[in-house]
This record gives structure tokens, C-alpha cells and sequence, in this order.
């Protein structure tokens, strides 16, 4: 598995308009279409990031890498065996990439509104959530939670269902934690 992070003020000009000119019609025809300019900045960075660094894996150029969306929204490189997922949240975009599926999901670590669980969690996930009695660490735990949905329904491709399809202790997953944000990547399990 190969995971990537760009924080989008370090992404330039050159590449920004390198991945766009690189893009099909109808992918630039979206991006255009996006109103909000940090929208437009962290989908292409989600995307230069896929391609730039599948293009140094396989040692290709990069104008040969070329990123497709099934039915239901899902990244796939055409005629390569690696399975791609991509995330943004705040400056961040992030990318992953393996021979099996995966998925990743980022969130900048943050207090949400803890009535997102009646939304996402089954009676397992409240049990997990609420084995601190610390605000800070329960937020936490909502967050694992949260990234954990987000990126197994990337990986299986199904486009977010119901959250509660799913408990957070049945997930292959792992959490990474850089510059404020939670990275969470999950696998099929083996």
C-alpha cells in the first residue's frame, strides 16, 4: 500500500495546470463546473497525486496515466492493476494506491457534532465511542468511526450507503495521524 499527502499551498501553478491540460474533456468540463475555487485546487491535487506518483511507481510518463470513473463514482486506472482511492479535507488532498482494493478517507481533526452518530454508528460503534469519559477522545473515536465508513465504502466502490451497514471493529483499517488530520486507509480483510 502506498499513501500520499499534499497540502494544497504547496502545490504550484504549473502542476495545477499540467494535471488539468492532462485531464479528458469531460473530467476538465467537472472541474470547471466546481463554484468554489479550493474545491477546483484539492480535486485536481487529489488527482495529480494519484498520477504523479503511479506514474514514478510504474516508471511511465505521467500522460500516460489516466484516471476513469465507474458508474458509482469510483477512481480506476484503465489497463493497470492498482487499485486507487482518493480524500481531501481543509489544504489537504491524499491518495493511496495498492494491488488490492483500498480505501482512504482523511478528516481535519476537529470538534463535529456529536449528533453525527445517531447517523453512522451501530450499537457497537456508540460502545466504542463512549469508552472515554474524556470530550476530547470520545470526538476522537467519532472521528476513527467517521473516516473508517467514508473509506470502506470507497474501497468496496458502493458509493456511501448506510453508515450503519457496518460496524467499525468489522473493518480491515489503519489510522495514521499528520498535521492535524486523521489518515485512515482500509483493505479487504484476509
Amino acid at each position: 500500500m502506498q499513501i500520499f499527502l499534499l497540502n494544497t499551498n504547496d502545490f504550484s501553478d504549473y502542476n495545477f495546470n499540467l494535471c488539468i491540460s492532462l485531464m479528458g474533456e469531460k473530467r476538465r468540463k467537472y472541474i470547471n463546473s466546481l463554484k468554489h475555487q479550493k474545491a477546483k485546487l484539492l480535486s485536481v491535487a487529489a488527482e495529480w497525486l494519484i498520477k504523479n506518483e503511479v506514474s514514478k511507481f510504474l516508471n511511465k510518463n505521467i500522460e500516460d496515466i489516466t484516471i476513469f470513473k465507474d458508474q458509482k463514482g469510483k477512481p480506476y486506472l484503465k489497463d493497470i492493476p492498482l487499485h486507487i482511492s482518493i480524500s481531501h479535507s481543509g489544504d489537504y488532498a491524499a491518495a493511496a494506491f495498492d494491488f488490492t482494493p483500498i480505501g482512504i478517507d482523511i478528516e481535519l481533526i476537529r470538534q463535529i457534532d456529536t449528533r453525527l452518530k445517531n447517523r453512522i454508528c451501530t450499537q457497537n460503534d456508540l460502545i466504542f465511542m463512549n469508552t472515554s469519559q474524556n470530550p476530547k477522545e470520545e470526538n476522537l473515536n467519532l472521528l476513527k468511526i467517521w473516516t473508517a465508513k467514508e473509506a470502506y465504502f470507497k474501497m468496496i466502490g458502493t458509493g456511501i450507503t448506510d453508515f450503519k451497514s457496518i460496524s467499525y471493529e468489522d473493518i480491515n483499517l489503519t489510522h495514521t495521524f499528520k498535521d492535524s488530520l486523521i489518515i485512515t486507509t482500509v483493505t479487504k480483510n484476509t
